[in-house]
């Protein structure tokens, strides 16, 4: 079987489900854990601000030592499973325990060391790397499906806490780990590869070349950008435009069903001109797209700039991660979780920052600031090394 002119094999199959499954972990979990909060534990909205934060700090510290301790091993399987048990623990927790305390102290942390996307990743770029497969065009599949858990999580794990409560989604949840642990033991190939040397690889030093620092902060501008319209934008188009709640949905599903086909075109253009380019282009649809909904008013005018909004992400959720592990060819791991803690670092300061901006400035300033940071991440990109 092909799929975008690629080989789709048996085991090409296990890693698709599997990263299926990985974000559908993650999208059954993060939609109803604010509310699960809120309503069963009666914690504040500064209690939930914390937990995320806190959550997110340990993940960025944990993953990377992590990381590096899956590219000097070898094997990231056994680091897969792992962490397919802390997010079952988790999930536990979450169903179970009414403690905040305990949720903040425990749940955080032990959450933290969940995060496994960027394994599967890393391992299905060895697995490319082994069998002589594009990476690019594989890679592209793999963020698809990534992407479509999140088209289906999020509704499915609303409608069971209606129906069943929050425990349902959170037992439910512990399944998709116990089949990602299966897939992990009984059909997700070892790839350590021939010329892999410990030795060699713990000398290897993360920001020892320039352009991984330029690409860090790239990445981290673009999803600071993300993250602030994700937080203003509902605010804005129905405070501000007076747009019906239900457009806020409309306008992410569009951009969401958008990016899908984008990250599989972009990784086709991608083997004729060089990433660093398209990246480039993927950051300048960013700075269009916020002096687009700076100055429009209309529905119409917001629908059709979604696709600008869907260059700029998806674009960059695809070629970005690729290009951090052609920075580091050696070790993947670290590369990709590189990647996601860029990722998490920008989502962190973009909650402080859309506030003092929208509450000293006004919502339109958030996407002033927006475009402003747009034109810093495509200066940094311009600055990083051309691989290709």
């Amino acid at each position: 079987m092909k799929i975008a002119n690629i080989s789709i094999s048996r085991t090409s199959i296990v890693y698709l489900i599997s990263i299926l499954f990985v974000s559908m972990a993650i999208s059954l979990f993060v939609p109803v854990a604010a509310l699960c909060m809120s309503e069963e534990v009666s914690a504040s909205k500064f209690q939930i601000g914390a937990f995320f934060t806190i959550q997110g700090l340990f993940t960025i510290v944990l993953t990377q030592v992590i990381a590096k301790y899956s590219d000097i091993t070898g094997n990231r399987n056994n680091i897969i499973i792992w962490g397919c048990i802390c997010g079952s623990i988790t999930c536990l927790i979450f169903a179970f325990c009414r403690n905040y305390w305990i949720i903040l102290l425990v749940g955080a942390f032990i959450y933290s060391m969940s995060h496994i996307a960027a394994q599967v990743f890393a391992s299905a770029r060895e697995y490319c790397i082994y069998t002589k497969r594009n990476v690019y065009t594989f890679n592209s599949i793999l963020r698809a499906f990534f992407a479509l858990a999140w088209v289906i999580g999020p509704p499915i794990a609303l409608m069971v806490v209606d129906l069943y409560g929050f425990a349902a989604v959170y037992l439910g949840c512990i399944g998709v780990y116990a089949i990602i642990s299966l897939m992990t033991i009984f059909a997700l190939p070892k790839t350590k590869l021939e010329d892999h040397k410990s030795d060699e690889i713990k000398k290897i030093k993360l920001f020892e070349d320039r352009s991984v620092i330029l690409l860090c902060l790239a990445t981290m501008f673009v999803f600071v950008c993300n993250n602030m319209y994700m937080i203003t934008m509902p605010q804005y188009v129905t405070h501000e435009l007076g747009f019906s709640k239900k457009y806020v949905g409309l306008f992410m599903a569009m951009a969401a069903g958008i990016e899908i086909p984008i990250m599989l075109i972009s990784s086709q253009i991608a083997r004729r001109i060089s990433s660093k380019y398209i990246l480039m282009f993927a950051t300048f649809s960013g700075i269009i797209y916020y002096i687009i909904i700076s100055n429009i008013t209309s529905i119409s005018g917001f629908f059709v700039a979604q696709i600008a909004n869907a260059l700029f992400i998806g674009i960059f959720t695809t070629l970005g991660m690729l290009y951090f592990q052609e920075l580091l060819p050696r070790i993947p791991g670290q590369a990709t979780t590189l990647f996601t803690n860029s990722i998490a670092i920008g989502t962190i300061a973009a909650g402080g920052i859309s506030g003092i901006i929208a509450e000293n400035f006004g919502f339109l300033w958030v996407f002033y600031a927006n475009a402003v940071v747009s034109l810093l991440s495509l200066i940094c990109m311009s600055l990083v090394r051309k691989i290709q």
